[in-house]
């Protein structure tokens, strides 16, 4: 950067320039440029299911890399990533898809896990299979509520 900013000030002094306005409007484009340069870019798709509709709420990650987006209401997001990145598409109930990035500009379609779900019961610090739990389950339909009116807590 040293030899280019004397090699531009001799160039200045030749013609007569050798204001400081001059040498400062020269840094703002060098600096400039180097700010530009170092700007990754953006890959942008969307991601739709099989009827067309857009997946709200869409997982993407770049594949080995720590970016992860999720999608917004029209299934559209925007990662930074380059071209020849891979992408790794996820949505509830539907199969995980790896895409490379210029695909993903054409739209990504994800399938259908077509799975059903066990009964599953949340507990306080996680879950587990209804068949794998240990302890008492009981059910509370909204009728055992429905008299009582509010109660203090003991």
């Amino acid at each position: 950067m040293k030899g280019l900013l004397c090699t531009y000030e001799s160039i200045l002094r030749r013609r007569g320039h050798t204001t400081v306005s001059t040498r400062l409007l020269f840094l703002f484009f060098m600096l400039a440029f180097t700010v530009l340069k170092g700007q990754s870019p953006t890959i942008t798709g969307k991601v739709i299911d099989t009827d067309g509709r857009p997946l709200a709420g869409a997982t993407i990650v770049v594949k080995g890399g720590k970016q992860t987006v999720v999608t917004n209401a029209d299934g559209v997001f925007s990662i930074p990533g380059k071209p020849t990145d891979k992408l790794l598409v996820s949505y509830v109930n539907y199969k995980e898809q790896e895409v490379s990035a210029a695909a993903a500009v054409h739209g990504i379609t994800l399938q259908s896990a077509n799975k059903t779900l066990d009964d599953v019961v949340v507990v306080g610090y996680g879950t587990r299979k209804k068949a794998t739990l240990t302890g008492s389950i009981a059910t509370v339909d909204a009728k055992v509520f429905q008299d009582r009116g509010p109660t203090a807590n003991p």
